[in-house]
């Protein structure tokens, strides 16, 4: 049995060792209730930053202008742009990233 298995359940499942830092979440969602509360749960979870965005288009531009996200959920039935017409966009880009920076032949 490993070492970590071995001090989790010594521990309970605590460990006084610092958790590396937690991911970067942007939550997508037209309802603000719904992506509040999505956004307080990830955070009392141990995200190191969740950004909001009112919808697919408002996700797009957050994605461009900002800092890289570890993990983006999103609602499917929004107004304007949908979850998976968003999805199919963020596709896009990654593969465009891909390609201009060597990673895609």
């Amino acid at each position: 049995m490993g070492r970590t298995v071995e001090h989790a359940r010594a521990t309970g499942g605590r460990s006084a060792v610092p958790h590396p830092a937690g991911p970067r979440v942007l939550v997508v969602d037209d309802d603000p209730l719904q992506r509040a509360l999505l956004a307080a749960a990830l955070r009392h979870a141990g995200a190191r930053e969740v950004a909001e965005a009112d919808g697919g288009e408002a996700a797009l531009a957050v994605l461009a202008g900002g800092p890289c996200f570890d993990l983006l959920i999103s609602d499917l039935n929004m107004r304007g742009m949908n979850g998976l017409e968003l999805l199919a966009a963020v596709l896009v880009e990654a593969v465009v990233f891909d390609r201009q920076h060597g990673l895609l032949h």
